[in-house]
């Protein structure tokens, strides 16, 4: 990545006092921005950083990104047991969510499912004996809503994913940048807006990160991630109403240009929602 200049914007210690002498200079270091503006290429854009040094990571020029790290901890890393909560097993709350979530007339169809759970070769009668099903339901119905079957991911584990993938990262703002448009050579530039990571929002977002103490005994590079939601429900079948309400996450440090096209994969599914019962029951009024 070439650089045609750079100029330079100082930020002072926050912790040093009157006479210009930090109090403790060990806990946060001053900084000193630097501006550094690209060539203008072949459509006439310009990209303008602030930062310390100008990037080393260019996900525009995939030839400049360098085989990531952190393969072996995204392979190493642990899967946390699942939570029934407040059911004590997996056994009980299958039979919990038989009960509240297949229909409040039981049919042949629904019997049928209730074959399945306790006829399944994990299905332990143990399980269930000595359940407070009272408990469970009072405990329930105690709060102002309820789900079940709740799936969803740990936005943590699904960052860790994407940074630790080495073609996702080759791709990956890591800093964001103005886009700035100049025609002609000595014409004023033009700012440019289409990308999250060329929004004021992420490099006001980006500066405060890098203005703000780290964290004790660390010295790695410090980024924004942008989290991009949406949700909508989805029919399964072309014919019934059997439905799913996915939450969709992208991220916002990929352009927009990859994420519209499926093949690239960047969709994650973060959680599906559960509709809220529209009754409660007698017995838990």
């Amino acid at each position: 990545m070439a650089a045609s200049g750079t100029e330079s914007e100082s930020h002072s210690d926050p912790n040093s006092t009157a006479t210009g002498q930090p109090e403790q200079p060990q806990t946060f270091v001053s900084r000193i921005r630097h501006i550094f503006s690209t060539q203008r290429n072949t459509f006439g854009l310009i990209r303008r950083y602030f930062s310390e040094r100008l990037p080393s990571h260019d996900p525009e020029d995939p030839l400049s990104c360098p085989s990531h790290p952190h393969d072996s901890e995204a392979s190493n890393a642990t899967a946390t047991a699942p939570s029934f909560y407040p059911y004590p097993n997996e056994n009980a709350f299958r039979l919990g969510d038989w009960y509240w979530n297949h229909g409040a007339q039981k049919s042949q169809e629904s019997f049928k499912q209730l074959l399945d759970i306790v006829g399944n070769a994990g299905f332990s009668p143990g399980d269930v004996h000595g359940v407070k099903w009272d408990k469970i339901n009072r405990e329930l119905g105690s709060l102002n809503y309820f789900t079940v079957d709740f799936h969803h991911r740990s936005l943590v584990s699904i960052i860790r994913e994407k940074l630790a993938s080495n073609e996702d990262d080759r791709f990956f703002h890591y800093e964001p940048y103005e886009l700035l448009w100049q025609p002609i050579s000595g014409q004023p530039e033009i700012r440019l807006h289409g990308e999250l990571y060329t929004s004021p929002a992420f490099l006001d977002a980006h500066r405060e990160l890098q203005d703000s103490p780290p964290e004790p005994g660390c010295d790695l590079p410090r980024v924004v991630v942008a989290l991009m939601f949406w949700s909508d429900s989805t029919h399964l079948t072309s014919f019934g109403s059997t439905k799913l309400w996915p939450l969709y996450l992208y991220f916002g440090n990929e352009s927009k240009y990859r994420r519209c096209k499926p093949s690239c994969k960047l969709c994650n599914h973060a959680a599906y929602f559960q509709k809220v019962l529209s009754f409660l029951p007698f017995s838990l009024l």
